[in-house]
Formats: C-alpha cells, structure tokens, sequence
C-alpha cells in the first residue's frame, strides 16, 4: 500500500535538500503514471521552482555563447 506523502512548497536550503534526496530514492523505482510517479514528477517541478528563485543562470552574452561553440567545434580565426 501506498503511504501519503504531504508535499509542500519548498521555501528553505533544508527542504530543498530533503527533497533531492527523495527524488534520488524514487528516480530507480518508480514507474509512469503511479502514485509515485506523479510524487516524482511534483518534486522534480518544486524542484525546478526553487532553482530557478535560488539559483537562476543568466541567459549568456551572445557573442560569448557564439565564441564558445566555435572553441567546442574546433574552428578558429585564421
């Protein structure tokens, strides 16, 4: 049987970290469309949520995002 499992939103350093480690445990056992599944897939967007207020990534400079892809291509200006 199934034990619930009271999701909330994630608002603090420690509730982030208890739900990666929850995520870990049901990322090798769960399967789609289960009570877990959907557990999993609630986390992983709380998740998500709390990145991106805690830990945004700016969008990179053009010509710095352009210049990087030519280096990882292995063209150069001549």
């Amino acid at each position: 049987m199934y034990k619930y499992t009271l999701i909330k939103i994630i608002k603090t350093k420690l509730e982030y970290q208890q739900a990666l480690k929850r995520i870990d445990e049901l990322m090798c056992k769960v399967e789609i469309n289960t009570k877990k599944g959907d557990e999993l897939k609630l986390l992983m967007f709380l998740v998500e949520s709390y990145e991106n207020e805690f830990y945004p990534i700016d969008e990179p400079d053009s010509i710095c995002a352009i210049k990087f892809r030519t280096e990882q291509l292995g063209l150069y200006n001549v």
